[in-house]
């Protein structure tokens, strides 16, 4: 079966492509490499599990010229294709064209999802401030904040330009360092238990 990773490489080379058409070309794929073919429940929950770690991304057909399915994925930002040696020939096999990501429609959006996850974190830290917290508490707080912060790196390099608010998110992030450096690695505000 395809792995996470050469999901993200058909998805690079086709722009965007739905489940099912992604399911056509991991058993194309797995007949040319004499391999068994993919069970549809394991391909999907490859297909989830690559959604969650961010390597593909859903989207709306809106979102993309030239493709019509209703559940499609683009290359995520966390994505390290690798384009199956196999792929051109199952393009040529099945027709399938390459398709065009509108940009325009899918950064704004996940920008401001991520512009939301920064801003529900803020809150929590706000919302804690006073308080003691233990030193597993604290973990959590500068785990959280260091997936962000990852995510923001990731989509700054994933997104063609900045002019969706990446600079912003950024900018949110950076107060949140600073108040956590002031704190010696602590949430500024707080008095941490052993």
């Amino acid at each position: 079966m395809l792995s996470e990773e050469e999901v993200a490489g058909v998805l690079e080379v086709l722009a965007a492509a739905g489940s099912d058409e992604l399911f056509c070309i991991a058993i194309e794929i797995a007949g040319m490499r004499d391999e068994p073919v993919p069970e549809r429940r394991a391909f999907e929950s490859l297909l989830k599990k690559a959604v969650k770690d961010r390597i593909i991304e859903p989207v709306s057909a809106q979102e993309v010229k030239g493709c019509s399915s209703e559940k499609i994925y683009i290359p995520g930002p966390a994505a390290f294709p690798s384009v199956p040696d196999e792929l051109s020939a199952v393009m040529d096999i099945l027709r399938i064209k390459k398709r065009k990501i509108d940009w325009k429609k899918v950064a704004p959006s996940r920008v401001n999802e991520l512009s939301g996850e920064v801003d529900e974190f803020t809150s929590s830290i706000e919302g804690l401030a006073g308080g003691w917290l233990n030193k597993k508490k604290v973990s959590q707080l500068e785990k959280e904040y260091g997936r962000l912060m990852s995510t923001c790196s990731d989509f700054e390099f994933w997104i063609p330009a900045d002019v969706y608010g990446l600079k912003t998110v950024r900018a949110k992030l950076q107060r949140i360092k600073e108040e956590l450096s002031r704190a010696g690695g602590l949430i500024s505000g707080f008095t941490c238990q052993a």
